[in-house]
């Protein structure tokens, strides 16, 4: 299978982009204390977690349902982090 090495370095390049993502957020949440930044930082520090897991993964094993939950949990924290922060403006 000569794909495998691409498919593995493009999960590295969304590994190091969720990793980065998520420091970003922290830097925000760090400075502001809002924990709408804090909700996004660990939705994106999972989802870099999911893709490192990939990595040394084969490619078939994205289809597990395991691999789905961790990107499940992601982004019901985003959606959680959305819904409180729209909450907390007063929905007027």
């Amino acid at each position: 299978m000569t794909g495998l090495p691409f498919i593995a370095f493009c999960y590295g390049i969304a590994f190091a982009s969720s990793v980065s993502a998520s420091a970003f957020f922290l830097r925000f949440w760090s400075s502001t204390r809002d924990p709408f930044f804090a909700w996004f930082a660990a939705a994106f520090a999972l989802l870099g977690v999911h893709w490192a897991a990939l990595v040394g993964a084969n490619p078939a094993a994205e289809a597990r349902p395991y691999y789905y939950l961790v990107r499940l949990l992601a982004f019901v924290l985003i959606i959680v982090a959305t819904t409180q922060k729209n909450r907390s403006r007063g929905g007027g």
